[in-house]
């Protein structure tokens, strides 16, 4: 049975919560936006099979800001997940959420299509959003650890599986 009475509003917020505009309000100062044009990395992968990109849009100061996700051979359904995880990512990522907090929560879910892929750093996924997150967090790493250039270069040449240890970053004899 409805409790609704004639001449009352429905609200999404309950009764006393403070009210909160969302949308492109200038008094939102906690989103820090990209700027109109900006760098990016963007990374190939297969699992199983199943090859994506994911490209991600840098502040000036190599932070990530943004998170778009392609697969090929994609569906309706798969197109609209991989669309609304870039958005949802993209939105922390620009409130302040790190990336290790995100990779912590997502990493290691479990659904198909899942598998092997050529990457060394990441030799299994659980499924795309496993994938995705674990890369995201090696190559942006939390503050006072490596800096981006640095992981992007433990991927090394993905196409080359005969020496894991230069993909993994270990050192090498140098003259």
């Amino acid at each position: 049975m409805s409790t609704f009475q004639k001449g009352a509003t429905l609200s999404a917020r309950p009764q006393g919560a403070p009210s909160r505009e969302c949308g492109n309000s200038s008094s939102d100062d906690s989103r820090e936006r990209l700027p109109a044009t900006r760098r990016s990395i963007t990374h190939k992968f297969t699992i199983n099979g199943y090859d994506g990109y994911i490209i991600v849009g840098l502040f000036e100061d190599e932070r990530p800001g943004e998170v778009f996700l392609k697969m090929a051979k994609q569906g309706s359904t798969l197109a609209g997940f991989l669309n609304t995880v870039g958005i949802l990512t993209s939105l922390c990522l620009q409130y302040g959420v790190p990336v290790c907090c995100l990779a912590r929560k997502f990493e290691h879910m479990r659904f198909e299509p899942s598998g092997w892929t050529p990457n060394q750093n990441i030799k299994e996924a659980a499924s795309i959003v496993d994938y995705i997150f674990r890369w995201l967090d090696l190559t942006f790493p939390a503050k006072g650890h490596s800096t981006v250039e640095q992981n992007l270069s433990l991927f090394g040449n993905l196409t080359d599986l005969d020496s894991p240890n230069e993909k993994m970053g270990a050192p090498e004899d140098k003259p």
